[in-house]
Parts: structure tokens; C-alpha cells; sequence
């Protein structure tokens, strides 16, 4: 029911954007909340059975395309196209030269769910973030402005991105021009549900809302040898257990305590054997700020004392930036008409 709310929430955006002096489209948006109250769905396919088969069928990896969601925008009328690893739907409406974004990601996590669920995932990923909920909200929101089409005073753009979890998804998709054609998009609304939120309540945050997130890597070299000689060789695991250690001081001694700031590491890997010293050891990690230029400089204090440990242990370090995604800026005005 929650997820039919918001589908509704999404498809309403829509008018509101498009709205203006004298425009239909608040009598539109009236209607859509007015008669969008009973069984959603009644006659058609239940909100229930497109997160089932998004979880079953859409559960690709990050960069293929799930045929679930391009069968379902077919039935509903659509004419979606893949683009950059995404699927793409335009709806147009009354030629105005406006044009509205909505997007919904849809890539699972590399996680085995157990709920027990009816409707689980069968194929060891799981929808662990919620992006099976996203996708059939903008599912459900589809099916409501096919319906309500002749309301709309512009074009709305439904995107369906890959990769969010990587941070690569959105990155080719614009690569690809899903901000380009005929008209052009001129504001794009997204959502991501929130199990800590009471259900039900949507928030709208504005200006800088979310962190960004910056992922790195840390190799740590030494010199692989037998575990009963260890003087022989250049331990990686201790190099990289100092470095480890060392990094929990950069935000707690090197910036200002009222500074929105968090550094992790949540993988560390090394060696094969319980008898043998590896030749290397690798951290991956998270930084995650509300300022770009504060995520750049933490990545250069990282890279510092992870080579400066190092060679105090008499070996060397690299340090990588795997990926990153900006923080998430919105703008106040179309804060305040979504609110």
C-alpha cells in the first residue's frame, strides 16, 4: 500500500511541475489524488507482482538491462529504449517545451536473502536497499500519467539506471545523452525509501541533503615469505593493520567535530595460507561528507599515511579512488512544490 502511496506521490510531481498560470494540470493533479484512493491496481497487475518479478527477473547485474521492467512499460503503452546500461521511456503530453525527469534505480546487492518471503530472491543477490520498491513505485507512477496523459502540459521522462550501488550507473547514462533530446529536462525527482522513517511519511530535504561518497582502495606491499621465518620477508597484513588503525585518527583529530564526516573500511584482504606471509594486503573503504573538496582532502591524508606507514614498516603503499558520487544537492524551490 505504502509503495501504491508513492507511486501516486511520484505521478503528482509531475503536475505540479508542469503547473502555471490557468494550467489544467492542477485540476489533473486533483483528479489523480482524488480517484487514485481505492484498489490501485483493480483489473491489472498488483503493485505485489512487479516487486516480485523484479526481484526474481530484474536482479541483473550492474550493467545489463532487466527485461521485467521493459515488459512492463510495453504492456502499459511505453515505447522504452536501453540506454547506457538503463532503460528510458518518454511520455509526452501537451507540446510545451517542458520536460520532467523522474528516476527510480533498480540494481540489487550481492547479498543471499533469507526473509523466507513468497516473493524472495532466488539468484544469491538481494534487494537489500530497496531499489525493487523504487523501480515499482516509477512502475506504478508510469501506469498513472498513461492514464491521466491528457493532463500533462509536458513531457515526463521516465529513467530506469543501472549501478547505483557502484556509483557508475548514472554516470553512463548521461555519458549516453539521457539528459539530451527533444525537449530537454529541465528538473528530475527521485526517492529512496528509508526503514528508519515511519512508514508512510515522505521528507524532502532542501539544499545539501545527502553525503557524497568517495571508494578507495589501499594496497599494502611487502614481501611474501614462510610464517616461521618472518624476518625473511616485508609483513603486508601488519603494514596494513597500522594503517588501518591510523586512519581512525583523521576524523576524529583532523577535522572540526561539528564536521558531517565518516571514513570506513569495510573489506580486508590478505593472503591464501595460515602459514604463509602474502606478498600484499588490500583495504577498501568509504569516505562520506557533505563537501566535495573535504572528500578530497581526506583521500590525500589517506594516501599520506598509508605510504608514510608503510615505509616505516619497511615497505610501500598504493592508493586507489575506485569510484565516487557527488553529495546530493536539492534545489530549494522545487523542494518546497514537492513538499
Amino acid at each position: 500500500m505504502f509503495g501504491w502511496i508513492f507511486a501516486i506521490g511520484t505521478a503528482l510531481l509531475c503536475f505540479f511541475f508542469f503547473v502555471g498560470a490557468g494550467d489544467p494540470s492542477i485540476s489533473g493533479a486533483q483528479q489523480v489524488s482524488s480517484e487514485a484512493g481505492g484498489n490501485p491496481f483493480e483489473g491489472s497487475t498488483s503493485m505485489r507482482v512487479y516487486w516480485e518479478a523484479l526481484e526474481i527477473v530484474g536482479d541483473t547485474p550492474a550493467d545489463q538491462l532487466s527485461d521485467g521492467q521493459k515488459e512492463q512499460l510495453e504492456a502499459l503503452g511505453y515505447a522504452p529504449k536501453e540506454l547506457g546500461g538503463g532503460l528510458v521511456a518518454d511520455l509526452p503530453g501537451k507540446d510545451t517545451g517542458r520536460c520532467l525527469l523522474l528516476r527510480a534505480d533498480m540494481d540489487a546487492l550481492r547479498i543471499r536473502e533469507e526473509s523466507g518471503l513468497p516473493f524472495a530472491s532466488e539468484n544469491g543477490e538481494m534487494h537489500a536497499c530497496g531499489h525493487d520498491m523504487h523501480t515499482a513505485m516509477l512502475l506504478g507512477a508510469a501506469q498513472l500519467l498513461q492514464e491521466y496523459r491528457s493532463e500533462l502540459n509536458g513531457t515526463v521522462r521516465l529513467v530506469f539506471q543501472p549501478d547505483e550501488e557502484g556509483f557508475t550507473g548514472a554516470k553512463t547514462m548521461l555519458a549516453a545523452g539521457v539528459l539530451e533530446g527533444s525537449p530537454r529536462p529541465q528538473a528530475g525527482f527521485a526517492l529512496h525509501v528509508n526503514s528508519g522513517a515511519p512508514s508512510g511519511l515522505l521528507i524532502c530535504g532542501s539544499g545539501t541533503f545527502m553525503a557524497g561518497c568517495t571508494l578507495f582502495r589501499i594496497t599494502a606491499h611487502g614481501v611474501g615469505c614462510h610464517g616461521a621465518m618472518p624476518e625473511t620477508g616485508v609483513d603486508p597484513i601488519n603494514i596494513a593493520a597500522h594503517i588501518y588503525l591510523s586512519l581512525q585518527e583523521i576524523v576524529s583529530r583532523e577535522f572540526a567535530a561539528k564536521t558531517p564526516l565518516v571514513v570506513t573500511i569495510g573489506k580486508f584482504s590478505a593472503g591464501k595460507a595460515p602459514n604463509i606471509l602474502p606478498a600484499d594486503a588490500v583495504l577498501e573503504g568509504t569516505i562520506r561528507s557533505f563537501d566535495r573538496e573535504i572528500s578530497a582532502q581526506v583521500l590525500k591524508r589517506i594516501e599520506a599515511i598509508s605510504k608514510a606507514t608503510a615505509e616505516a614498516f619497511r615497505g610501500t603503499a598504493t592508493v586507489e579512488e575506485l569510484s565516487s558520487a557527488p553529495p546530493l544537492v536539492n534545489d530549494p524551490t522545487l523542494t518546497n512544490r514537492a513538499a
